[in-house]
């Protein structure tokens, strides 16, 4: 009988990566094909395919997908109708009355994620303790949907969002059982499920944004599930959820929301498990992929999670591992505005038509056309081991870049698209780290995605780091990632309520329940309870204040004392004081249950080969100079094996740019280890 095969499989937005893993031998290889927008299916498929896997022998596939993310950052979500509490209609369009740009008298408010005529109030109330002041009626639900009247047609999902739902949503409950007898039983959302938690803005704008890629999510898993069971796949698949951990298909269904940031949170697993091996406790990650860059500070081997998270300026209250998105890519495009200055993002060539290297049709400069100009990325290999390089089109793509920037070289302009795309990761790294309180020189910067290690050393001296650590399989480390994220369950209960007001067996009793709950859930995913591990944490903040810190808590032995403790330190830390003296509160309790996590290892090398690998030299430009760079082949590298800029470092899915100065080695994790040169 063949060796099971466990995979992880990233979807991006210009390459599907492929992590396969073979527990019995340890052998883990990976595979890279183009993305397929209009149908990612088909790309997964492909990716299988090319790493040779038969389904019949793969007992777990761990997806990371970008449906839900595409749906409503492309506006192509489904259309929504609202039931809300009477008097409360316009909480979607009020918000919060933020102005982001507060002097910038032509500011157009954002428009709501449902337009007015589809929101729809009823009568029904539930009071802020819980109680029901007013019950819903089947008549109250049935008048809702006829005020629609002939708008109900293009209404594909419902998103029920009742007041204080967070503490009583047996109204919405029964809403839902009424209107799936007027309008069928389809794509339901009710905010006390979605996010039984406090903020009515936040919570109804989570709700709707769950409900808007129910149908897209339903009808791709399905499409999926279906070509995989068709190909011999015969077990549950997992998807990735944005808090780090993984659910099956037929869960993500009920909450679709999670998926929103699946890929990236997989990167981040990753990191954390190569972190951890490398013995790394602080680590900032940089995934720079075909449209954008994704940056997390990881610190005492763990990422933050945020639990009020943006998805196109909409606010969603569901739990995320803290990642900080700019429009940077390998594929983000270059262009000139008025002045002239020079632009770089957020727009992206995407998989189609790609960079103008790629011979794609694309005749828009991008990143990648720049490194390619520079020699940084060429030599005659094929990117990611799918791509022919057309360095000719990428030449012709930079040089109308750099005639409209007023007659500079082509080299010039290429230096100027990648500093500017430095410059703009640099400040994303900067709001997650100086901004929070972490000095990044204290921080080792781990590069990955396709274009990582191509900016990494570069980036790094920006930020005035020091060492960087290039992963292995850099390009599929999302992927990597995936086989290493446990099933897990987040679960929020909203309880304001003074600390001095709870004692150690009150705070355990909150917790108990919530864990409780969260292990039932695994449990109906056939997960072993014994096998769980519950973590958990409180909402807290000062009596009076509008918004609460995130403090970890062992929910298995909570301690008050410690708790507060915790919290005025926390409070010191991001706000710069804090009050001893004042009373403090816990606004919510959070508990995350996750199960057993499959880790593929990634073998110590302690073999030291003192053969000099094979090289091969070519031009490439750095700071303005040709320097002729030593080229190596990355899997003809062996642990201790050390090198000097000027290098590129090749492998499938990626390079790695060594600048003149700068260091590296091979540890015995296969990892490369960059110390910085000077740059003056």
């Amino acid at each position: 009988m063949p060796d099971e095969v466990m995979l992880g499989i990233d979807v991006g937005g210009t390459f599907t990566d492929l992590m396969a893993f073979e527990p019995a031998s340890g052998r883990l290889w990976a595979a890279k094909v183009p993305t397929t927008p209009d149908n990612q299916a088909r790309g997964v498929l492909d990716a299988i395919g090319k790493a040779a896997v038969a389904l019949l022998n793969v007992p777990r596939i761990v997806h990371g997908t970008t449906v839900a993310t595409n749906a409503i950052l492309e506006g192509k979500g489904a259309r929504v109708a609202v039931l809300t509490t009477r008097g409360f209609r316009d909480v979607l369009e009020i918000g919060r009355g933020n102005r982001p740009r507060l002097y910038d008298l032509k500011f157009v408010p954002r428009p709501p994620l449902v337009a007015r005529p589809y929101r729809i109030e009823v009568d029904e109330r539930v009071l802020a303790d819980g109680s029901v002041e007013r019950p819903i009626t089947a008549a109250a639900v049935a008048a809702a949907v006829r005020e629609l009247a002939g708008r109900s047609a293009d209404v594909e999902a419902w998103a029920i969002c009742f007041l204080h739902a967070y503490r009583n949503d047996a109204n919405e409950r029964s809403a839902a059982k009424h209107l799936v007898e007027l309008v069928g039983d389809g794509y339901i959302s009710c905010s006390g499920t979605v996010i039984p938690e406090y903020r009515e803005y936040e919570r109804f704008s989570t709700t709707v944004l769950n409900a808007m890629v129910s149908p897209s999510i339903d009808r791709y898993l399905s499409a999926l599930e279906a070509r995989l069971a068709a190909s011999g796949y015969r077990h549950p698949l997992l998807i990735m959820q944005s808090n780090g951990g993984t659910m099956t298909a037929q869960a993500s269904r009920r909450l679709p929301a999670v998926t929103m940031l699946s890929g990236p949170a997989g990167g981040i697993n990753g990191a954390v498990f190569l972190a951890r091996a490398a013995e790394l406790p602080d680590v900032i990650t940089c995934d720079m992929g075909g449209t954008s860059t994704d940056v997390c500070l990881i610190k005492a081997y763990r990422a933050r999670t945020t639990y009020l998270g943006t998805i196109a300026g909409h606010p969603t209250r569901l739990p995320q591992i803290e990642i900080n998105t700019v429009g940077a890519g390998g594929g983000s495009i270059a262009s000139v505005d008025i002045g002239p200055v020079l632009k770089v993002g957020p727009e992206s060539a995407g998989a189609r038509p790609g960079p103008a290297c790629y011979g794609l049709g694309g005749t828009a400069a991008t990143v990648t056309d720049a490194n390619v100009v520079l020699g940084r990325l060429g030599g005659g290999e094929r990117l990611a081991g799918e791509v022919a390089l057309a360095p000719e089109h990428a030449r012709a793509a930079v040089t109308t870049v750099a005639a409209e920037l007023g007659g500079l070289s082509p080299e010039a302009a290429a230096e100027g698209i990648i500093r500017l795309a430095v410059v703009k990761m640099a400040g994303a790294i900067r709001e997650i780290s100086v901004h929070r309180g972490d000095d990044p020189r204290d921080f080792v910067l781990m590069a990955y995605g396709g274009a990582g290690p191509l900016v990494a050393s570069e980036l790094a001296s920006e930020l005035g780091i020091e060492q960087v650590l290039i992963p292995p399989y850099p390009g599929n480390l999302s992927a990597l990632g995936l086989l290493a994220s446990p099933l897990r369950q987040d679960l929020v209960q909203t309880q304001v309520v003074t600390l001095e007001a709870l004692d150690d067996p009150t705070l355990s009793a909150h917790f108990d329940k919530l864990a409780e709950a969260a292990r039932r859930l695994l449990a109906e995913e056939s997960v072993d309870v014994d096998a769980v591990t519950v973590e958990g944490g409180c909402d807290v903040r000062y009596v009076g204040q509008s918004y609460a810190l995130f403090v970890p808590v062992d929910p298995a032995r909570p301690d008050r004392a410690a708790l507060e403790e915790q919290f005025h330190r926390q409070h010191q830390v991001v706000y710069g004081h804090s009050e001893t003296r004042e009373a403090i509160e816990i606004v919510n309790f959070r508990v995350s249950a996750l199960g057993p996590t499959v880790e593929p290892p990634i073998r110590s090398d302690s073999t030291h080969d003192d053969g000099r690998p094979t090289t091969t030299r070519r031009p490439v430009y750095f700071g303005g100079r040709l320097e002729d760079a030593t080229v190596y082949d990355r899997a003809a590298l062996r642990s201790g094996t050390a090198m000097s800029g000027p290098a590129i470092v090749e492998e499938m899915g990626s390079t790695t740019c060594l600048w003149p100065g700068d260091r590296a080695q091979v540890d015995r994790w296969g990892n490369l280890r960059l110390t910085v040169g000077d740059r003056a």
